[in-house]
């Protein structure tokens, strides 16, 4: 998927700003995550509470970037990079969780390459987020 906002979606189309989808079981966490990344960056922001969530909009539109958290309920966020890995989704993914130590401890999990996975561990700044959020989008 290409990360230009002007290009027409699965349905025909244009979006004017990148799309970025935070999955975050936390909702003061997801929503500040939101407020932040759409203020600072002019994206416009879709949450999911829970994997599933996050698995019906990817379904429906591929987000240009996905923050996922990785331990929440109904479905967990290895079962959602299990899950869109056969159904071949290579956009961005920046994984955001206190739970594990390394990006290989995670990828140890799933089976898909890791060039389009990234790990930011909690907690941290959020200059930090904003930063790394910058350099994947390349904005």
């Amino acid at each position: 998927m290409t990360l230009n906002p002007n290009v027409e979606d699965e349905e025909g189309f244009k979006r004017s700003r990148l799309e970025i989808l935070i999955v975050e079981d936390g909702s003061q966490i997801r929503e500040f995550l939101s407020y932040l990344l759409a203020k600072e960056l002019n994206v416009l922001m879709i949450q999911a509470k829970d994997g599933e969530e996050a698995i019906r909009h990817i379904d429906r539109s591929l987000p240009d970037l996905m923050i996922l958290d990785l331990k929440m309920p109904n479905k967990s966020g290895i079962e959602v990079l299990k899950e869109i890995e056969p159904k071949g989704y290579t956009f961005p993914i920046l994984i955001i969780s206190g739970y594990y130590v390394s990006k290989d401890e995670i990828m140890a999990k799933i089976s898909t390459d890791s060039n389009h996975i990234y790990f930011l561990k909690k907690p941290f700044e959020a200059s930090i987020l904003l930063e790394e959020v910058k350099k994947i989008l390349k904005i």
